[in-house]
């Protein structure tokens, strides 16, 4: 499965608030590569 498959099955729009965001840019990479891959893995199921 290609990256452009992933991105066709994420079906809805990514909103954050002010707030998300500001607490989502303090994240490391590493803890924002795993957010990504844990929510993959919970739309796969």
């Amino acid at each position: 499965m290609g990256a452009e498959d992933v991105y066709e099955k994420i079906d809805e729009e990514l909103e954050f608030t002010d707030e998300q965001t500001a607490e989502l840019l303090k994240l490391s990479e590493k803890e924002l590569l795993v957010l990504i891959l844990s929510e993959l893995k919970k739309r796969k199921n």
